[in-house]
């Protein structure tokens, strides 16, 4: 699959947290990820973030979930600037 785009800015975010991205990309390929050890790594880190922020959606917040959002990859991550709280459900995010 082939996919291209010009360098347009892309915006991702919400209100204050708006950030512009130049996305340049010039080919999308399907791969196994058992022949790519960072896919394996992308898949992990991804679907550990996810599951921790539907426990604390879902008001079940487990040893897991704390222990991943008090991390420090995850204070150094961007995700942690994006999301100033844990409390991100549609009540406290005023939608």
């Amino acid at each position: 699959m082939n996919f291209h785009k010009a360098a347009d800015d892309a915006v991702v975010g919400f209100g204050r947290n708006k950030y512009n991205f130049k996305l340049s990309i010039g080919e999308i390929i399907s791969v196994n990820s058992a022949d790519y050890i960072q896919i394996q790594v992308a898949d992990l880190l991804v679907s550990s973030v996810n599951h921790a922020a539907k426990k604390i959606l879902d008001d079940e917040e487990d040893d897991f979930s704390k222990m991943l959002f008090s991390s420090a990859l995850y204070e150094k991550s961007t995700s942690a600037a994006m999301w100033p709280s844990h409390n991100v459900t549609f009540t406290a995010i005023g939608n």
